[in-house]
């Protein structure tokens, strides 16, 4: 029979897990290395796989117990596993429609380094880029370090976005 301390075990690992990733999350946002909108859905992303993982190995445990004692310990893992990925995936989703965010932080700094939102379009990055251009480059009054960053938040917007070479 399980003693009140295992049973309890799941939970106070779970609440030390959200709390690490609220505590990161935070530090970061205080030391503008992402933004308030990234830092409140990177916490809700957390917080969505937390559940989902719990769920689902409660519902794989439950699902395993007609396999006795060895189907509740594989149904629980296979239903946390699952559930975790479904959770975030679930809450990524819905908090990039919610916050309005890009994918990745990456994303986001490149869309704001050209000035624009995630959702323009092909041609509004290609008219932003050409007009951070005449700012950035060097034979325009830039620095090499501005050109070559405006270079990368390029690269990374066309990688995000699958644009072929042409």
């Amino acid at each position: 029979m399980a003693t009140k301390t295992s049973r309890s075990l799941p939970y106070v690992l779970s609440t030390a897990y959200l709390l690490y990733e609220i505590g990161t999350n935070i530090y970061k946002w205080h030391h503008n290395e992402i933004s308030g909108k990234r830092c409140a859905k990177n916490v809700i992303d957390a917080a969505g796989a937390l559940a989902g993982g719990i769920g689902g190995g409660a519902l794989g445990a439950a699902m395993g117990a007609f396999g006795g004692p060895i189907g509740i310990v594989i149904g629980g893992l296979a239903g946390g596993f699952l559930g975790a990925i479904s959770g975030d995936a679930l809450t990524n989703l819905l908090t990039e429609k919610l916050f309005d965010l890009p994918k990745t932080v990456a994303l986001e700094e490149a869309y704001k380094f050209l000035g624009i939102n995630h959702r323009a379009t092909d041609e509004e990055v290609r008219s932003a880029y050409k007009k951070k251009l005449l700012t950035c480059h060097p034979d325009k009054g830039g620095s090499q370090e501005l050109f070559l960053r405006l270079q990368s938040c390029l690269g990374v917007i066309v990688v995000a976005r699958g644009w072929k070479p042409s």
